[in-house]
């Protein structure tokens, strides 16, 4: 349900967006494997101003988390490093938030902002699960596997877990 919900809500939206995180995985697996307090969806960093204006013309709240506060995010704003996440509530959704990765890129490669040296191909970073796009589960079991310089939380083992059979070597 909280899948379909964002799904609708971005029929209309002219850039690339994906479900990414827990729900990225459990689409991959084809079923829910734990509890989802929020649902994440990653878009490219540069795809932010029409992404965000498009939520907020939708009835979105939207604010930026900046050192452990929030702050509104104002139409227009472009949001650089270090800022990577905009949070969005809206009365109706069947979550708690929507969390909004922003991801970077050069021309041909998606860049993992926390080691610049490990990259992939941009056209694989966005996959297809039951109809529906997802960030490759690489990536996602990559930023889970360390958090702010902690070792990797039991959620996060846990999906790694769940899907070390589903993944191929590559």
């Amino acid at each position: 349900k909280p899948v379909e919900f964002v799904a609708r809500e971005l029929t209309d939206v002219d850039v690339p967006w994906c479900v990414a995180s827990g729900w990225g995985l459990d689409l991959l697996l084809g079923k829910p494997t734990r509890y989802h307090a929020d649902l994440d969806v990653c878009i490219w960093r540069g795809d932010q101003q029409p992404f965000l204006k498009h939520l907020k013309m939708r009835g979105w709240d939207l604010h930026v988390p900046v050192e452990g506060k929030y702050r509104p995010w104002q139409e227009g704003e472009f949001l650089e490093l270090p800022l990577v996440q905009v949070h969005g509530r809206r009365d109706d959704m069947p979550f708690e938030l929507l969390d909004i990765l922003l991801a970077e890129h050069d021309d041909v490669n998606w860049i993992y902002r926390r080691e610049p040296k490990i990259t992939m191909p941009k056209d694989k970073v966005m996959l297809e699960a039951r109809g529906i796009p997802i960030l490759n589960p690489a990536i996602t079991i990559l930023f889970k596997s360390r958090t702010a310089d902690k070792e990797p939380r039991g959620k996060d083992q846990r999906d790694f877990e769940g899907m070390l059979s589903s993944l191929n070597r590559e």
